[in-house]
């Protein structure tokens, strides 16, 4: 069909027209000639096969053809002049966005969004704790990245403890063998997540399966269910913050080697964004200076 051939400049030529009601006062907001405007206007009307205006001498008015298509017209040339606009809108957000996949030490990572955020309010972040997400920018896991993606990593070395409970006759020690809690309830994670995973097999390399009564990802629930007497937990030392509660004390396990490697990834670019750059550089001084004190 002939619509399907229309410029978008003749039909910008026509919304002026239609604006001016006036060839030449037209053809001067547009900058071109008069001439030139009359023959993009006839195209469009050889095109579309109707009259778009009525011209009476050097005066012209819009028919009711004309009419339609300026109402018709008007809303979508006023979209395709806004999406320039919400183009650059669209980069720039994506230039402020960070794309962060959590699959460790969500406590802690959360409380470096915040703080950065707090330095940077400008930048946006997209959370993800799927494990099978690509998309990211920077991720958190405790799993070696593979030596051959184009990422830069840097690692945390974090040790375990055992938390129990401050009236537990563990409390007394500074540091124990794995193997002294054999009988003792524990409160762990979700038996799927990672943390749990490796925990468990800490307790099967000593000879037992620990006896879990409670599950939970929450640092708080763990610590106050440590308190009431409800069983022992391993503890994080850098990824739950500190433990401060006046019921719940850490101890240092000296059998097995409890400690875990959080490794945080940023991927190469050909582009580097210096947004994440910067909070790439941020967290990796944060671990420094968690390791350093």
């Amino acid at each position: 069909m002939g619509c399907l051939e229309m410029e978008l400049l003749q039909l910008r030529y026509f919304l002026v027209t239609a604006q001016y009601q006036h060839m030449t006062k037209a053809a001067d907001f547009l900058h071109i000639a008069q001439p030139a405007l009359s023959q993009s206007i006839k195209r469009l009307e050889k095109e579309l096969g109707v009259s778009l205006f009525i011209r009476s001498g050097r005066n012209i008015r819009l028919s009711d053809e004309g009419i339609l298509l300026a109402e018709k017209l008007e809303p979508v040339m006023k979209t395709l002049d806004e999406i320039p606009g919400e183009l650059t809108h669209a980069a720039e957000m994506a230039a402020r966005t960070i794309k962060l996949s959590i699959l460790s030490a969500s406590e802690m990572i959360t409380d470096i969004v915040i703080l950065y955020k707090e330095r940077c309010p400008e930048v946006n972040f997209q959370l993800s704790q799927k494990i099978d997400n690509k998309d990211w920018d920077i991720r958190v896991s405790t799993v070696i990245p593979d030596q051959n993606a184009k990422t830069n990593h840097t690692v945390l070395k974090e040790e375990i403890y055992l938390a129990v409970p401050i009236d537990s006759p563990f409390a007394e020690k500074d540091s124990i063998h794995l193997e002294e809690v054999h009988d003792a309830s524990f409160i762990c994670h979700d038996r799927t997540k990672p943390f749990s995973i490796l925990t468990t097999s800490w307790c099967m390399s000593c000879g037992f399966e620990p006896k879990i009564v409670f599950e939970s990802d929450s640092p708080s629930t763990v610590r106050d269910l440590i308190g009431a007497g409800m069983g022992v937990a391993f503890w994080p030392a850098y990824s739950w913050g500190q433990q401060r509660s006046s019921k719940v004390k850490l101890l240092h396990i000296t059998h097995p080697n409890c400690t875990r490697q959080i490794y945080v990834a940023q991927k190469k670019e050909k582009s580097s964004s210096p947004i994440k750059n910067d909070f790439y550089n941020y967290i990796t001084a944060y671990l420094n200076d968690l390791q350093s004190l």
